[in-house]
């Protein structure tokens, strides 16, 4: 999504920050597309889009969820389930008290 640029440099990194803020719309649009065509094949998205992967048909046919919609793909994701849930292996964020991030 980002373009490649070296960190160090400060300005590649701000001309990076600029162009992103710049053209939010355009980038969440790809953000977005990456993910549908990442997740196309999954169990939950098949159970809505039908295999339709534009920005329309999500809108359209995806309905604002809680944890407890989600609750039961969750916990099967949770349990090692190797299915078409998800497209690929779950990335898990635990937060400590201290604010340590530990991913796995």
């Amino acid at each position: 999504m980002l373009p490649r640029f070296d960190p160090t440099n400060q300005n590649a990194c701000l001309s990076v920050l600029e162009d992103t803020t710049s053209n939010e719309k355009q980038i969440q649009d790809s953000v977005l597309e990456a993910i549908l065509s990442c997740n196309a094949q999954t169990e939950y998205l098949r159970g809505f889009l039908n295999g339709q992967l534009d920005k329309q048909s999500f809108k359209k046919n995806l309905p604002i969820v809680t944890y407890e919609d989600c609750r039961s793909y969750i916990d099967r994701i949770a349990n090692g389930e190797s299915s078409s849930l998800i497209c690929d292996r779950p990335f898990i964020v635990l937060l400590t008290s201290a604010n340590a991030v530990s991913a796995t």
